[in-house]
């Protein structure tokens, strides 16, 4: 049974980690008011007050792996998994070390980071560029998140995103990233990371109690 649930419970995953870039394309579609079928050409802007305007793409992909997700689970029977935050911090830090510097005086300093998973990176198919995944289990909300981050930092709030994710959504999967376990195309920027990282004293990735 918990064979059965883990294998249809990944490809479900799987599925929406390969739609999620055509739920965003039909977000854009949406918002700009288009048609398919061969209509693309016949559309008009919406009304400034349509709530249809600011459809988004990202909570819309969201909510449909949700919704077959308790499917899932309805059906083998198990319970609402668990709830974490997806941070990413792109700050205008000169290099790995710096970041890691800034990052390690705010993880404790501030309790919002006592159950977290994190690394720095810096290479990426668009050059080098200093920046931090972080994964977190917290109360606090994205905005108190994003203002601790930002002030920390000295950055435009701009330069982070942060998400929550519920019922065990891609935990795994952003567990495997952060430990560098990343698809081929990646790879070389993995490996370059990792040797910045040994060459400057920094963890490959820091685990506060989290996994």
């Amino acid at each position: 049974m918990e064979l059965a649930y883990a294998k249809e419970r990944q490809a479900v995953v799987d599925k929406y980690i390969k739609l999620q870039g055509w739920y965003e394309q039909v977000a854009v579609n949406i918002r700009q008011n288009k048609r398919y079928e061969g209509y693309e050409h016949e559309w008009e802007p919406r009304e400034e007050d349509d709530p249809l305007n600011d459809f988004d793409g990202g909570k819309f992909w969201m909510s449909c792996l949700e919704a077959e997700l308790r499917i899932l689970e309805e059906k083998y029977g198990k319970k609402i998994g668990r709830k974490h935050m997806w941070v990413g911090i792109n700050p205008l830090c000169k290099d790995m070390k710096e970041c890691y510097d800034i990052m390690i005086k705010m993880t404790e300093k501030h309790s919002y980071f006592d159950k977290s998973l994190w690394c720095v990176e810096a290479y990426t198919e668009k050059g080098y560029r200093p920046h931090i995944h972080l994964m977190m289990e917290t109360k606090a909300k994205p905005h108190r998140i994003i203002e601790t981050i930002a002030k920390n930092f000295k950055c435009s709030k701009n330069f982070i995103e942060c998400k929550n994710y519920k019922n065990d959504i891609l935990y795994k999967e952003h567990i495997d990233y952060i430990q560098g376990y990343k698809t081929d195309n990646k790879l070389e920027y993995v490996e370059s990371d990792r040797k910045e990282r040994i060459q400057e004293g920094i963890p490959q990735y820091i685990n506060n109690y989290l996994v």
